[in-house]
């Protein structure tokens, strides 16, 4: 079986705790400390939350120490307005130049990583409210996979390498029309050696659901395109719709329904809605249920009931 990929978060801990101890800034600098700068550095932004919920066992804890690295400089914060995640005013952390700083002499290998700048106006607070919900989804990734010991997580990105690039036609123009597809994630996961490609699109709401439908089926003419058919012979590549608008998350199901029912099976597209506030609860994504398209009907499947399938080697119809 494939071994797990980890990340260096836990070798760089390992490391400190075998030195002598880190004082920076008239703080004691911790294990625990590297590994929650690294993720923030690493997710751009983080909550207090969802902070909680990959590195501490309290909410009071979490905010205790957050407070003393922040106090210290190591880390940025603003506070979320009322509403913008469903929940209470809540602080969102980023990584500052000292905290980057800290984890460069440490050998954190984030040299790439640049420093986020926010600033309250819609369109900043939009592009925030999309990034926590993504990396909602990522924590709850990380829980899935800890709780599913014959599952691992493989080659985490959500940059513009995973840009995907195709030509389609526009039926009002009648030509030919180069398409960028950028998703809002990518990883991998393995099952009894079978290794899976997942693209993942968190859906906040801002997209009009006719735009959000043409990108999805945009994905499923990469699919069928030459670029993608090297790819699919060593593995199935899914795309993840999480929503977080019942509503909406049901009208693209019926949108999505109708198409389906005059064109073959297309397993591709693997819808599912989901309440932000409870996204990062333990075990809540190996229980969500996702909607996925045969021919003529929809069904519902688990995320390990579908890398159960994909790990006896079953291939995608073309």
């Amino acid at each position: 079986m494939a071994q797990k990929q980890h990340s260096h978060l836990t070798t760089i801990a390992s490391e400190i705790r075998n030195t002598t101890p880190i004082i920076e800034s008239g703080i004691r600098i911790t294990p625990r400390d590297i590994c929650v700068l690294e993720s923030v550095a690493e997710n751009q932004f983080l909550t207090t939350t969802q902070i909680c919920a990959s590195h501490f066992p309290s909410l009071h804890r979490t905010r205790k120490r957050l407070n003393r690295l922040w106090s210290c400089g190591f880390l940025q914060r603003i506070i979320v307005p009322h509403g913008l995640e469903g929940l209470p005013p809540e602080a969102v952390y980023s990584i500052s130049r000292r905290g980057r700083q800290l984890l460069l002499s440490h050998g954190g290998g984030i040299e790439s990583i640049a420093i986020p700048k926010l600033k309250s106006r819609p369109g900043s607070l939009l592009f925030l409210s999309h990034t926590l919900f993504r990396n909602s989804f990522r924590i709850a990734l990380e829980d899935f996979v800890r709780n599913n010991p014959s599952v691992s997580l493989q080659a985490w990105r959500h940059d513009a390498s995973i840009t995907l690039r195709l030509v389609v036609p526009d039926k009002r123009t009648q030509t030919l029309q180069r398409v960028s597809l950028r998703a809002d994630a990518y990883f991998r996961l393995i099952k009894n050696d079978w290794e899976s490609e997942f693209y993942l699109e968190a859906d906040n709401g801002t997209m009009t659901l006719t735009r959000l439908t043409a990108k999805l089926k945009a994905y499923q003419i990469w699919r069928q395109s030459p670029m993608h058919a090297t790819n699919a012979t060593t593995m199935c590549t899914r795309v993840l719709v999480l929503m977080s608008s019942r509503k909406r998350a049901e009208n693209l199901v019926e949108t999505i329904s109708r198409s389906s029912r005059t064109s073959p099976a297309n397993p591709l597209l693997l819808i599912a809605y989901i309440k932000r506030d409870t996204l990062i609860k333990t075990c809540v994504l190996g229980n969500l249920h996702w909607c996925q398209f045969e021919h003529k009907r929809a069904r519902k499947v688990t995320l390990l009931q579908e890398l159960d399938r994909l790990s006896t080697g079953q291939k995608d119809a073309p």
